[in-house]
């Protein structure tokens, strides 16, 4: 069928948009406009033409993604807010406004995460309408005691434990 955004790529998103009954949103004149939603991720790369929307003064100290690339941050926001451009595909509301808060380190001291996480005001930093906070903890993944990460462990009952990482994780 024909995409109600005028977005080539619609087809292909179809299907989890249609279940959300994003299209019933979007007929009656609801796509985001005057809305700003704050991604607290890995950072966005905002020379993606999808997400390349992002409020810097609604944003946190750190809020791209260094390295570039199509990272998790850049995938949620493009979900959330993609733009509806032919390029890519369009997300749930084209129309908003997007703002990035980088939560989440990258491998070395070279990709930083931004101040506003250790104490929890990225939540609320900044002129936003929606949080989204699409991560979590992998159950399968551990921090060492240098600060980096490793698998083979898994979170049970408060505790890292080797012995459970076999059920809990069965790709480490």
């Amino acid at each position: 069928g024909d995409s109600p955004v005028g977005d080539p790529f619609y087809e292909a998103q179809a299907w989890f948009l249609e279940a959300m009954r994003v299209p019933e949103a979007w007929a009656r004149g609801y796509r985001g406009a005057g809305v700003t939603i704050r991604v607290n991720d890995d950072g966005i790369d905002t020379s993606h033409p999808d997400v390349d929307k992002v409020s810097r003064s609604d944003s946190c100290e750190i809020w791209q993604a260094i390295r570039g690339g199509l990272g998790h941050g850049t995938a949620a926001a493009s979900l959330a807010a993609g733009n509806s451009n032919g390029f890519c595909g369009v997300g749930v509301a084209p129309s908003a406004a997007l703002s990035s808060c980088k939560i989440i380190p990258g491998p070395d001291d070279d990709d930083p995460y931004s101040p506003e996480y250790p104490g929890g005001s990225f939540i609320s930093s900044g002129d936003n309408d929606v949080s989204s906070n699409s991560w979590g903890l992998d159950s399968c993944l551990a921090r060492s005691s240098s600060g980096g990460y490793y698998y083979g462990y898994a979170y049970l009952d408060d505790f890292w434990k080797s012995d459970a990482a076999e059920k809990a994780c069965p790709f480490a």
